[in-house]
């Protein structure tokens, strides 16, 4: 779990070293949320849509193999 900060202005170093408040483990800069988000946004689109491709395709299997059938009244 990541927490995103918001850069309002410049950050501050931290007294403890180098590493400013928006570089600290477990945190992530606004627009690098942003960027891993629609990335997975991507990857979850791309996957929907070949399963729905698959879907479709099984489907249009069905409807041909129905097609062939003759069906007889009693």
């Amino acid at each position: 779990v990541c927490r995103v900060q918001l850069e309002v202005e410049k950050p501050a170093s931290r007294p403890g070293g180098p590493l400013s408040r928006h570089e600290a483990p477990g945190e992530l800069r606004v627009s690098r949320a942003v960027e891993l988000l629609l990335h997975a946004e991507t990857l979850l689109l791309q996957r929907r849509d070949g399963r729905r491709r698959a879907n479709r395709m099984l489907l249009q299997e069905s409807i041909d193999c129905l097609e062939e059938l003759v069906l007889i009244p009693r």
